[in-house]
C-alpha cells in the first residue's frame, strides 16, 4: 500500500530575509540587548541583513527598511517590535514598496509579549525564544493564491437616501468617480439633523443632481439584494421597480442615516413642545419665537444620549436664537456637554451671548410654566420659567438585516452595523471594498456625519485608485480528502465556500477572510489555512520546544 499524496505542495526554499529590531523608542532595547540578537540573527544563513532602528512607524526608518528589501537578496522580512495591530498595515506598505508579498511579513511581539510584562533578567531569554519562534514561521511561509488584475470599475454605489449619502455621492464625483445611488426610500432627503443648524452650502442636492447629469445616477425604492465578486468587480443584485437587475461596481458606500421617531418626552410635559429640528425650521422661516425658550437635551431616563452630537444642534440652535433675538432668553437642560471640534467655538460663543446651560442628573419636574430642575452645580433645585420647551430629535435604527445579509457584514443586537476597529480601520467593514459611515454604524468616530461621509468615499476612491489583489492567508480544500459534507458551506460566515462542478468543496479567494473556522470543523480535515497550516505550526512548535529544552 502506497503513501497516499501529501496535502499541500512542499514549502520552497527562502530565498532570503529582512529582519528588523525596533528599539521602540527604548521601551525594547531598554530591557532587551538588541545588539546581541542582531549578531544572533546574522549567523543564520538566510538571513541577509539585521537593522536596529528606534522607531520602525518613522518616515526615515521606513526609506531604510525599503533600502534593504530592494536589495534583490530578500523574498519575506520580519519585524520584532510591537502589536501586530499596530504594525501590520504599515509594515504591509513598505513589504509592497520593496518588491515584497505583503503575506511574507512576520512581526514578532518584542514590547508587549517581553518587555513591559518581564524583569531585565529574564527578557533576553524570553525575547531569544519569541525571535526564533517568528524566524522559523517567516521562513516556513508560503507565497498565497492571488488573483490579480486592475479594478475593471471605477463606479462608487451609494446605499441610502439621507445626508450622509449625498455627502458621499457629492464626494465621490467630486473625486472623478461615477455614482450610483440605491436608496430604499422614494425621495432623497438630505437633511443634517444634529450637525448643521442652517445649510451654508449654495443650493440643495436636486440642484447638485442636474450639474452632475449623468455621472450621478438616483434609484429610488431599490434595494440591494446580493453583492457578489470582489472589490473594483463587484456584481450588484438590485430589486428595483422595474424588476431585478445586475450592475457592475467598484466599491460601495454603506450610508444609511437614522430615521425620525417620536421622543417620549413630549407625553410627559405640557405646554408648547417642539423638537430641534422643528425650532431649526422655524428660525430659517424667521417665525416668531416665544420669550423663555428651555432646551431640555435628554433622553427618557435622564441621561444625555452617549453620541458626540447629542447636543450639537442644541448648540447652534441656542446660539442663533440669541444672536438673532437677544431679547428671548434660552436656558439648556444636560447632564453632559458634547462639543468637539467646531461645536466646542460655537458653545463658547452660546455662552458669551448669554445662553445658560444646567447640568443635572434627574429630568426636571413641571410645575405649571416652569421647569423644576435638579442643579448639580448648586446642589439644589432651582425653577425655570418657559414659553417653549424643546426637545432632542429622536431617532430610530432603520431595518438594517436584510441589506447587511445582502452585502455580508455584521450588525449588532440594535441593528448597527459592526465596526471591525473604530481606531485603526474607521471607515471600513469586514468585507473588503465596502466603506461605512452614517448614523446606522456603531460608534460614531466623533467627527460628524459629513467628515465620516467624506472619509468612506475617500477610502474607497483610493481603493479603486490601485492594483487590487485577491487572496492571502485564505483556506484551501484537498480535494482528495473532501467528502462534499457541506459542513463548510453551512458554517463560513462569509459564503466563501461552495460545492464545485466536481462535487467537491472549493473556496473563493475573493470572498475568503481567512478566519479558519473551516479549517477547525471539517470533519474530513481537508481544509488548511495558508500561513497555518499544521506543517508550519509545527517547524514554530519545534523551535519553541528546542529552546525550552535548552
Amino acid at each position: 500500500m502506497t503513501d497516499p499524496p501529501p496535502t499541500h505542495a512542499p514549502i520552497p526554499e527562502a530565498k532570503g530575509m529582512a529582519v528588523f529590531l525596533c528599539r521602540c523608542q527604548g521601551t525594547v532595547s531598554e530591557k532587551v540587548d538588541l545588539d546581541a540578537l542582531m549578531e544572533w540573527l546574522l549567523s543564520h544563513p538566510r538571513v541577509r541583513s539585521v537593522d536596529v532602528m528606534d522607531e520602525c512607524c518613522r518616515d526615515e526608518d521606513k526609506d531604510r527598511m525599503l533600502l534593504a528589501l530592494r536589495s534583490g537578496e530578500v523574498d519575506r522580512m520580519l519585524i520584532a517590535g510591537c502589536s501586530y495591530k499596530l504594525l501590520s498595515e504599515r509594515m504591509f506598505q513598505v513589504a509592497r514598496g520593496g518588491g515584497i508579498d505583503p503575506y511574507m511579513v512576520e512581526i514578532c511581539n518584542l514590547k508587549e509579549q517581553c518587555a513591559l510584562v518581564h524583569d531585565k533578567g529574564s527578557t533576553q531569554s524570553k525575547a531569544e525564544r519569541l525571535l526564533d519562534i517568528s524566524l522559523q514561521r517567516c521562513l516556513s511561509m508560503q507565497v498565497p493564491p492571488h488573483s490579480e488584475g486592475a479594478p475593471a470599475s471605477r463606479t462608487i454605489m451609494v446605499l441610502g437616501g439621507g445626508h450622509s449619502a449625498c455627502v458621499a455621492a457629492k464626494e465621490a464625483y467630486l473625486l472623478k468617480h461615477e455614482v450610483i445611488m440605491v436608496n430604499a426610500s422614494d425621495h432623497i432627503a438630505d437633511e443634517a439633523h444634529g450637525e448643521e443648524m442652517i445649510n451654508l452650502e449654495e443650493g440643495s442636492f436636486e440642484q447638485f443632481l442636474g450639474q452632475a447629469g449623468d455621472a450621478i445616477t438616483v434609484l429610488n425604492d431599490t434595494r440591494l439584494t446580493d453583492l457578489r465578486g470582489h472589490p473594483g468587480r463587484f456584481q450588484a443584485v438590485l430589486d428595483t421597480p422595474l424588476g431585478e437587475t445586475e450592475l457592475s461596481i467598484g466599491a460601495v458606500v454603506v450610508a444609511l442615516d437614522l430615521q425620525d421617531a417620536p421622543n417620549p418626552l413630549a407625553e410627559r410635559y405640557h405646554g408648547e413642545i417642539q423638537t430641534q429640528h422643528d425650532l431649526g425650521e422655524a428660525l430659517r422661516a424667521g417665525s416668531a419665537i416665544p420669550r423663555h425658550v428651555v432646551m431640555l437635551a435628554m433622553d427618557e431616563v435622564g441621561e444625555s444620549a452617549f453620541d458626540p452630537l447629542s447636543t450639537h444642534e442644541a448648540v447652534h440652535n441656542a446660539l442663533f436664537l440669541r444672536s438673532t433675538r437677544p431679547k428671548c432668553t434660552v436656558t439648556m437642560i444636560t447632564r453632559e456637554v458634547f462639543a468637539f471640534g467646531q461645536c466646542e467655538a460655537g458653545y463658547n460663543k452660546a455662552m458669551e451671548t448669554g445662553v445658560r446651560v444646567l447640568r443635572s442628573d434627574r429630568l426636571p419636574k413641571q410645575e405649571g410654566k416652569e421647569l423644576i430642575v435638579s442643579d448639580i452645580h448648586l446642589g439644589g433645585e432651582v425653577s425655570i420659567p418657559f414659553d417653549l420647551l424643546v426637545l432632542d430629535n429622536a431617532t430610530a435604527i432603520p431595518d438594517t438585516s436584510s441589506l447587511a445579509r445582502a452585502i455580508g457584514i455584521p450588525i449588532d443586537a440594535q441593528g448597527r452595523f459592526l465596526r471591525p476597529n473604530a481606531k485603526l480601520r474607521p471607515s471600513s467593514t469586514l468585507r473588503e471594498g465596502v466603506f461605512l459611515c452614517g448614523g446606522a454604524a456603531e460608534r460614531s468616530l466623533g467627527i460628524g456625519p459629513s467628515l465620516e461621509a467624506m472619509s468612506a468615499t475617500v477610502m474607497a476612491s483610493d481603493l479603486l485608485g490601485m492594483e487590487w489583489r485577491n487572496g492571502g492567508e485564505v483556506a484551501e480544500v484537498w480535494p482528495d480528502k473532501c467528502s462534499a459534507c457541506l459542513t463548510c458551506v453551512r458554517i463560513c460566515p462569509y459564503r466563501a465556500a461552495s460545492i464545485g462542478g466536481e462535487g467537491k468543496a472549493s473556496i473563493d479567494i475573493s470572498l475568503c477572510q481567512g478566519c479558519g473556522i473551516c479549517v477547525g470543523m471539517c470533519p474530513s480535515k481537508a481544509i488548511q489555512q495558508y500561513s497555518f497550516r499544521d506543517d508550519q505550526i509545527e517547524m514554530a512548535l519545534h523551535a519553541a520546544l528546542r529552546r525550552e529544552s535548552e
